[in-house]
């Protein structure tokens, strides 16, 4: 199996992804092509703007502070009707490519720009917005139906980086063609990746960013002494600062990967390593702090803000009995693996569980793989699972502290289960799947490749059963 064969089906599938769901049908998709709008405007603004406080946001698509134009979209493409709506499709007969409603707002010279202050728009600084701000101004002349699509093939050509980044994650793992070729299709045919992917939002932008230090981080475990190679992961920490907020937890992991490489290399003893440990802890907060901008800081710590309980222990208890129940896990485990459109449209019950359930042999084959002294040559170094867990753990507890510093203020959980907010460790989780399970059920690599071969093509079912049995009847039948 050729990888450009490969890449073409990812492709092909990811294009038909982009044009499938509705518009404005991603999560907050119509807040992100307002960011997007807002870039593009003039610095000097010649139009009058009006202030308007923050308010609490209804369902109706004209209640967001967005420009006029962005409005009349999502009203023409069915925002208020579908958002949440389960039992309503598109109304073709209303709304479509013939229909004279379409054909008139395409001719109409909506206002682009931003009337009401504060707008409905992003605050976060990601080189995903400047990017597709830019596209916006330089193909202005197109209709609003044309500049979101291309918003969306952004989204497509960030995807696809990802892709051929993991592939190359495979070319430092896996000796075969074969497996490199297979262990990319089944990261691509993620379903929740494929649909992040072909919408409009800024985690397309740090799935990259994570994915690419991932491989820098690899690539370095195995040459040490390569500088390409590192400059390819201070390029990765670059684009994380500037894609989304938990990108900033990357400079923790980088920095503690270069103590432990440091040691392992230099041969140093535990308590010099400790004693490093703490001299970098006290640069990184001071880098921390006088880098990273003071409303971010205080956005993800709440510093000014007072507890909405009677002690620390109260808030922590409360929390986790909220979120880390096994109702809220498995509403997080539904959210990674298959609850699309506004995550109102999630695949069977059963079928998420089943998966539930495979993931957990796998975790227990991990654990059997890192306690076990045998090696097998056709599954991945420990120290490449290790990474991976690190990247997994460190992403959670950064969403999970930020979640829980807005709970312990408010009393609100304002994240809880989303399992989309893990897509950044989508790479490290597969791989540790992959590797707990050909632990625990393979003996050669033969079983290995066939194991791999079988996981692969589950994945390609379940992604074409989310097209086909998910999607399509939620919105179109």
């Amino acid at each position: 199996m050729s990888y450009i064969f490969v890449f073409v089906v990812i492709t092909l599938t990811a294009l038909f992804f982009v044009f499938l769901v509705p518009v404005y049908q991603g999560p907050d998709e119509q807040i992100h092509y307002g960011t997007i709008q807002h870039q593009a405007e003039p610095q000097e603004k010649t139009w009058a703007i009006t202030e308007q406080k923050d308010g609490v946001f209804i369902d109706d698509i004209a209640s967001f502070r967005l420009s006029e134009e962005t409005i009349a979209g999502g009203k023409l493409n069915q925002f208020d009707e579908l958002k949440w709506q389960g039992e309503n499709t598109q109304n073709f007969s209303a709304v479509g490519t013939t229909s004279t409603q379409e054909e008139t707002f395409l001719t109409q010279s909506y206002n682009r720009y931003l009337t009401l202050s504060p707008s409905s728009t992003s605050g976060t600084s990601s080189f995903y917005y400047t990017t597709t701000g830019f596209l916006e101004k330089v193909f202005n002349r197109l209709n609003f139906t044309e500049r979101f699509f291309l918003a969306r093939m952004f989204s497509l050509f960030v995807y696809l980086g990802v892709i051929l980044i993991t592939y190359r994650i495979a070319q430092k793992i896996f000796s075969l063609p074969l497996e490199r070729n297979l262990s990319t299709l089944l990261v691509a045919f993620q379903p929740m990746l494929l649909a992040t992917g072909t919408i409009v939002n800024i985690d397309i932008a740090l799935i990259f960013s994570f994915t690419l230090c991932f491989f820098a981080l690899i690539a370095i475990l195995e040459k040490p002494t390569s500088k390409i190679f590192h400059a390819v992961l201070l390029f990765s920490l670059f684009l994380a600062f500037f894609s989304k907020g938990p990108g900033v937890v990357l400079i923790l992991i980088v920095g503690v990967f270069y103590l432990l490489l440091i040691q392992r290399y230099l041969q140093w003893d535990r308590l010099r390593l400790l004693k490093l440990l703490l001299v970098f802890s006290v640069i990184f907060s001071l880098l921390f702090l006088f880098l990273v901008p003071k409303n971010y800081l205080a956005s993800i710590t709440n510093l000014h803000s007072g507890s909405h309980f009677s002690s620390p222990l109260k808030s922590l208890t409360t929390y986790f009995d909220k979120t880390f129940g096994i109702d809220a896990m498995l509403r997080t485990h539904t959210s990674y693996w298959g609850n699309f459109g506004w995550l109102d449209t999630k695949m069977n019950t059963s079928l998420l569980h089943s998966i539930a359930l495979v993931e957990l042999i796998a975790w227990v084959g991990i654990i059997l793989f890192l306690r076990s002294k045998k090696t097998k040559e056709y599954l991945p170094q420990k120290s490449v699972i290790l990474l991976s867990l690190g990247m997994i753990i460190t992403l959670q507890l950064a969403i999970r502290f930020y979640d829980w510093r807005v709970f312990d203020t408010t009393g609100k959980i304002l994240i809880g289960t989303p399992g989309r907010y893990f897509l950044p460790t989508v790479v490290p989780h597969l791989l540790i799947l992959v590797t707990g399970l050909g632990f625990l059920l393979t003996k050669n690599r033969a079983h290995f490749t066939t194991l791999l071969k079988a996981l692969t093509v589950g994945m390609i079912l379940l992604c074409l059963y989310a097209i086909f049995d998910v999607i399509i009847p939620r919105y179109y039948l």
